[in-house]
């Protein structure tokens, strides 16, 4: 296993609060690891807010950024 992707809203948090076992689970993927001993990368992919134009995404990064950092 190489990347594992998660989704923001509903997955790990709803409404700015972590859902129940987020950081278990979180913490339990940064544990495993493949035949080289390598852990999993982990990514998010989220569709909260889309971009008009390419020039929107360093902002909506920025937000993503913020709410994971506030939880």
């Amino acid at each position: 296993m190489k990347v594992i992707l998660f989704d923001l809203g509903d997955t790990l948090e709803h409404n700015g609060v972590l859902l129940p076992g987020a950081v278990e689970t979180l913490t339990a993927i940064s544990q495993l690891r493949d035949a080289d001993q390598q852990p999993p990368g982990m990514g998010l992919v989220s569709d909260f807010e889309m971009p008009a134009t390419s020039a929107e995404i360093p902002s909506i990064r920025l937000k993503y950024m913020t709410i994971l950092e506030n939880l």
